[in-house]
Order: structure tokens, then C-alpha cells, then sequence
């Protein structure tokens, strides 16, 4: 009777262990990436900023737009704007602390399974290992706040001896402001607990019905709209989902070796086979979404520790009870689901870092140029992320993810028509284009050949950007990345 609370200390320690190791995984990949930061992240900063100043939810002066997809993250930056903070370093550390609590709650939820501790060591391993977790939560969006809703809404669902409505439904709601892809991973959830039971599934369905109609009001309020501008001005192409999600899928399961683990755990218990089923939704929806242009798997972030789960479970559960060729395969698995995220993991994280650093070094000189040469009028480019927010200076978005003039209209991301008349009418006196290969100028300073998005080339082409601005210096940003800076003539 004397060692009892020493023992049940040692086993609160055992336990506490695998959640922490995740958790430091997933933070020290963040910490090895933290000079990444994504290119639209400093929207979402800008956003957040002038929103603190009193400046309402805008890009630029004007009427509100639609710049920010999922409006919840906004909070942190604001906040810490509010207390003379900077906002973006904010959203990266809630980001990265929310990442981490995802990992480490799918360990914790292992723990309580059969073969808990071995799961929940595999579990920590297979989600702490990868680069999608950890760089995407620190990469300064919404990604570990999503993946942390996700989490928490995938462990209401699938609790025993009974799911939890409320807390499900409140996942859910979090979601809607966060990600809207993960409606149909919502919608899973939702049947799940309605397949055990329908009184919590209930309450749920309330609760996260509230937060949708709440984001829709929102919208519709803000904007006139109740579909995101980031959906309308960069429309889903199915081919590329489907590419999307097949190369994610070899990546974040190890070539398929944590999906077989996963399969595994889904066949043995009625409760995971439902979460198996609501993950496969919501990656059937990433590929109908088109998937990402960025770079890495991040919609695959807010899934990674309830797929870590299954795959841990499956796994303990393959190496302990099955022997001979089905315990070799088994292990064979483990090993692919743990070590090709790791080693994607080590490749990512220099390329990430370099990003940063080119940033800092080519970009802030770039920046500054850019607001003197603007003054007062604003600046059309692209990117529309991390040069204004240097420089202080106003766009026009030729992509339209910040304007909805331009983004609602017809056309592919980066296809929409903007017709020199609009650039004239809004003012812009720097025009900021992208190539892909060094550019071809003539002698008149007039740009005679661009490797750019659609919208660039024709602007390019065009002979009233051939007459009215020359070309002021051509930046070269990488080997294969180059800005060329026009000015008026």
C-alpha cells in the first residue's frame, strides 16, 4: 500500500511521455523552420494589423475584402497587435503551440487503447517526424489552429464510452472560421457520433450549425458574399487535386506504409473505422478543392495526428499480435511510415530556411525600393504578402486574393483578365511582374519576353505597358525566380 501513489506517479510519468515527445518533435521542427514564413501569412498579418489600428478588416483604404480565408486566425495577431506586439511572430508561436497540443493529444488518446503504450510511442514517432506538422504550424496561417480543431473534433467523435457533443460541435464551429475545406470532414464526424450516439450527435449538429451560419453571416455582413474570396480567385482544377493528393499521400503515410497501418486499426474497432472513413472524406475533399499551390501538404496538416493515431494503433497492434511474413510487413511499415516523413522532414527544413534567408537578404532592399519608387500611389504585383508588409506601401492585387473586383471574376488563379484601364484607374505607378527565367529587355527599357502567370505575360505584352512604363531593374530573387520592377515612363 506504500508504493501505490510511488507507482501510480511512475505510471502518470509513463504515460505523459509519449505526449511530450510528440509535442517536442513537432516543436523542434517548427523551431528548425522559423524563418519560414509563408508568402500570404503577411496577409493575414497585414490584416490583423490595420484591424487593431481601426482600419477595419482591409488590405488597403477602402471597403472590407474578403483577403482572409479563415477569419479566426486573425485573433492572435490582432491581440498582439493590441498590445504593441508583432503579429505575425504572434500567429507563428500559436501556431506552433497549437501543432504540438494536436500531436500530443492523439498520444494521449492512444494511451487508452489496447496496447496503449506501444501505440502511443508510434503515434508520437509517426506524427512528430514529418515536415507537414511542424513547418506548416509555424509557417504563420491558420494550419495548427486547424489541425488542433481537427484533432479535437476527430477524439469528441470517436470518445468512450460515448462521444462528446459539445465539445465536437465547438471543434467544428472552429473549423468553419479556420478551413472550409474540413466542412466535409465536419460532416463525417457528425455521422459518426450519430452512428453511436444520435442524443450527442445532436448537440453537435447544433453547435457546429451555429458556427457555420455564424461565418456565412459574417461574409455575407463583410463582404456581400457568403463564398471566400480565396475560392473564387483561385478556383479548384480536379487534376491537380488528384495530383495534390497523391504525392501528399506517398509523403505523410510513407509511401503508404502508415496507410496500411491505419487500415489495420479501422478493421479491428467499429469507432475507428468510422474515423478512417471521415479522414478519407476529407481527403477526397482536398482533391476536389484542387488541392494547394504552396509548397509541402499543408491541407493535410489538420489530419496528420488523428491519421498518426490509426496508423499507431495499427501498428502496436500488427507488431504485437501477428508473426512470420505479416509481422515482417507490419514492422517494413512502420519503419516507411516513420522514416519518409523524417527524411522529407530533413529535406524540407534547409529549403525552408533558405527561403527565409533570401527574404532577408534580397527581399527588404527590393521592399523598401518599391515604397520610394510607389510614394504615394500603390504598387500592382502578384505577391502581395511580405513586400507590402516591408515596404508600408498599398497594392493592387493581380491576383485577386485581397480584391474582389479582381479575384471574382472569371478565369484560373493567375488567369483572371486585368485590363490595363483598372491599373490606370487605381492609380499604380510601380508594376511589379514575375519570371520564372531571366527576362528579355529592350533597349527601350520594354520587357520583350516573361516566363510569368498569365496575367503577367499579358500585362507584358500588352503596348500600353510597352508605352506608358520601362523597366526600372530586374531583381533576381533565385536561379529561377526573378522580379522585374517597371516605373512610369
Amino acid at each position: 500500500m506504500t508504493n501505490a501513489p510511488l507507482d501510480r506517479g511512475h505510471v502518470d510519468r509513463a504515460r505523459a511521455a509519449p505526449p511530450a515527445l510528440a509535442a517536442a518533435l513537432v516543436v523542434a521542427i517548427g523551431a528548425a523552420a522559423l524563418d519560414y514564413t509563408v508568402d500570404d501569412a503577411y496577409v493575414l498579418a497585414r490584416y490583423a494589423r490595420r484591424l487593431a489600428h481601426g482600419l477595419g478588416w482591409t488590405m488597403i483604404d477602402g471597403p472590407a475584402t474578403d483577403g482572409v480565408t479563415g477569419p479566426l486566425a486573425i485573433v492572435p495577431g490582432v491581440i498582439a497587435e493590441l498590445l504593441g506586439l508583432d503579429a505575425l511572430i504572434a500567429s507563428k508561436i500559436v501556431g506552433l503551440a497549437c501543432g504540438a497540443l494536436a500531436a500530443a493529444l492523439a498520444c494521449r488518446a492512444a494511451s487508452r487503447h489496447a496496447l496503449g503504450g506501444p501505440s502511443a510511442w508510434l503515434v508520437a514517432l509517426i506524427a512528430g517526424s514529418g515536415a507537414t506538422l511542424g513547418i506548416w504550424s509555424v509557417a504563420g496561417l491558420e494550419t495548427g489552429m486547424a489541425a488542433l480543431a481537427a484533432t479535437i473534433a476527430c477524439l469528441a467523435a470517436i470518445a468512450r464510452p460515448a462521444p462528446r457533443g459539445m465539445i465536437l460541435g465547438a471543434a467544428i464551429a472552429a473549423l468553419a472560421w479556420l478551413r472550409p475545406e474540413t466542412a466535409i470532414l465536419a460532416a463525417a464526424l457528425i455521422a459518426t457520433c450519430a452512428a453511436r450516439d444520435r442524443r450527442e450527435a445532436k448537440i453537435a449538429l447544433s453547435i457546429a450549425a451555429l458556427g457555420a451560419l455564424s461565418i456565412v453571416a459574417f461574409r455575407i455582413a463583410l463582404f456581400g458574399s457568403a463564398i471566400p474570396l480565396a475560392w473564387q480567385a483561385k478556383p479548384g482544377e480536379l487534376a491537380r487535386g488528384i495530383g495534390y493528393v497523391a504525392r501528399a499521400l506517398a509523403i505523410v503515410t510513407g509511401l503508404g506504409g502508415g496507410a496500411l497501418l491505419a487500415f489495420r486499426a479501422a478493421r479491428r474497432a467499429r469507432t475507428l473505422r468510422f474515423l478512417g472513413l471521415a479522414l478519407v472524406a476529407h481527403v477526397a475533399a482536398v482533391a476536389i478543392a484542387g488541392g494547394d499551390w504552396m509548397p509541402g501538404f499543408r491541407l493535410f496538416a489538420p489530419i496528420v495526428p488523428a491519421y498518426a493515431l490509426l496508423a499507431g494503433i495499427g501498428g502496436a497492434r500488427a507488431i504485437a499480435l501477428t508473426r512470420g511474413l505479416r509481422r515482417r510487413i507490419a514492422i517494413a511499415a512502420v519503419v516507411l511510415a516513420i522514416v519518409v516523413p523524417a527524411v522529407d522532414a530533413l529535406v524540407q527544413i534547409p529549403r525552408a530556411r533558405e527561403i527565409g534567408e533570401t527574404r532577408a537578404r534580397v527581399g527588404a532592399s527590393l521592399a523598401r525600393d518599391l515604397a520610394r519608387l510607389a510614394g504615394d500611389g500603390p504598387v500592382a504585383l502578384v505577391d502581395v504578402g511580405y513586400l507590402p508588409w516591408t515596404g508600408g506601401f498599398d497594392v493592387v492585387d493581380l491576383g485577386g486574393i485581397t480584391d474582389p473586383t479582381i479575384g471574382r471574376r472569371s478565369g484560373a488563379h493567375l488567369d483572371k483578365p486585368v485590363e490595363p484601364e483598372l491599373l490606370a484607374a487605381r492609380g499604380a505607378s510601380v508594376i511589379v511582374l514575375r519570371s520564372f527565367v531571366a527576362p528579355r529587355i529592350d533597349r527601350d527599357g520594354s520587357v520583350t519576353g516573361l516566363a510569368g502567370e498569365p496575367v503577367e505575360r499579358r500585362l507584358a505584352a500588352s503596348a500600353w505597358l510597352h508605352e506608358n512604363f520601362r523597366v526600372e531593374r530586374v531583381v533576381p530573387w533565385t536561379d529561377s525566380y526573378f522580379y522585374v520592377v517597371l516605373v512610369r515612363r
